[in-house]
């Protein structure tokens, strides 16, 4: 069992109620864990308290009737009641709470009729009472009958029904307490060792938490940063420029796009930034950050390279065309404009191309079987193409032999 009775209940203030209600009924009650921790009492009687469970051998008997009455919860109806061999009748009702036992609460020490003093008088020569004392606090212990307890245990049912309600809307309060704690250290721990830098900020700018990963990104240091706003850290635009965006994700509720930050030594790094814009708790912003630094390098270093190889096939006097694996046709240099007429619009893809170039059925499908057998063989072995000797119909409607060759994976067509 993960709680305990005294974790779900409020024991002063039951203790408060127990102490009214032996005013009223005159005799006592308790509320015991399975442990057996008296939690909370009330009125109990001189009899058991100062005389037969302060002698070993009458305890025993005291014992024996609290076993019975534990071994019997499962009886319960509403309660479990046992008259003791000293004659006092006790009774308890399981304190049931979303299914589990988690204690019980105990009235008792009272008479259901009145008690033959003269086996009382020798009860105290056998166990050497002092008897005046002992059979004045018999005289103490209330004489109910059966109907007064059947009235009372009713009332007891209802009470035990209250301490369960109270207690299973504590245990929820408890468990839903702890979900949201378990919620936060799982968020917690996934925002500081995600790839990604995080933020959460307020409608103002002003940052409100960060992870680990956009401390290492900035420089900064997380109290540094918590002092700081968006716009302290953003390079690639002015303040203003900052407001207006934030304001535009406040419209649109979320927002994907690249900008610039600027590290704590004043150096800049490219980062992608996918944000969220959350109405709840006067406005959040959460966003993550990705440092594209080195993507943006390389895509930089890419264009620069694709720009010199498109300098040089612009100017190259062979007649080129390139294609993607999708076989579509991503670019025609000049020389194979001027040589075949054709232009990039009119063969889109290499389909286009066999279909102008080899009109003739037969003679396409022999040009189109020999390119495929040599184009495998390169794929496979990556040697060079060999040129395959073929004539091509110009747009105009003349003929052109030529030597046509190609490279993977990006196929070159080089007719020439």
């Amino acid at each position: 069992m993960k709680y305990k009775l005294q974790d779900l209940i409020d024991m002063a203030h039951f203790q408060n109620l127990q102490d009214r209600l032996n005013e009223i009924y005159s005799f006592p009650s308790a509320i015991i864990d399975n442990d057996g921790n008296v939690l909370t009492a009330t009125g109990w009687q001189d009899v058991c308290t100062k005389f037969h469970r302060k002698h070993q051998d009458c305890l025993q008997e005291c014992l024996k009737s609290d076993q019975y009455i534990l071994g019997h919860l499962h009886e319960a109806n509403p309660a479990v009641s046992y008259r003791c061999p000293h004659g006092l009748v006790d009774n308890a009702t399981p304190i049931i709470i979303d299914g589990i036992h988690y204690g019980n609460f105990f009235t008792g020490q009272f008479f259901l009729e009145k008690p033959d003093l003269e086996s009382f008088q020798t009860q105290a020569r056998k166990y050497g009472f002092d008897e005046a004392a002992y059979l004045e606090a018999v005289k103490q212990v209330p004489i109910w009958s059966q109907q007064q307890l059947n009235s009372y245990l009713f009332f007891i049912k209802g009470l035990i029904a209250i301490i369960s309600e109270s207690g299973l809307k504590r245990l929820r309060e408890i468990e839903t307490r702890e979900r949201v704690e378990e919620g936060k250290e799982q968020r917690r721990i996934i925002l500081h060792t995600a790839m990604d830098g995080f933020w959460l900020a307020t409608p103002e700018g002003r940052l409100l938490e960060v992870n680990e990963t956009y401390c290492s990104m900035s420089g900064y240091t997380e109290p540094e940063l918590l002092t700081m706003r968006i716009s302290d850290l953003e390079a690639g635009e002015t303040a203003d420029a900052t407001a207006r965006h934030m304001q535009k994700v406040i419209t649109q509720g979320q927002d994907r796009f690249e900008s610039r930050h600027r590290r704590k030594d004043g150096s800049e790094f490219n980062v992608e930034v996918s944000v969220q814009y959350r109405p709840t708790n006067g406005g959040r912003f959460v966003a993550f950050l990705r440092d594209i630094t080195e993507r943006k390098r390389t895509e930089d270093l890419l264009k620069t390279s694709e720009a010199k190889f498109r300098a040089i096939i612009d100017v190259s006097p062979v007649p080129m065309a390139l294609n993607d694996e999708q076989q579509h046709i991503i670019y025609i240099n000049p020389a194979f404009v001027a040589t075949y007429g054709y232009a990039k619009e009119d063969i889109p893809t290499l389909t286009h191309w066999w279909q102008a170039a080899y009109p003739d059925p037969e003679y396409r499908r022999w040009v189109t079987e020999a390119w495929q057998v040599e184009l495998v063989r390169v794929k496979r072995t990556g040697t060079a193409f060999s040129p395959i000797e073929v004539s091509v119909r110009c747009k105009n409607g003349t003929h052109k032999a030529v030597l046509a060759s190609a490279a993977p994976p990006a196929t070159v067509i080089a007719p020439y």
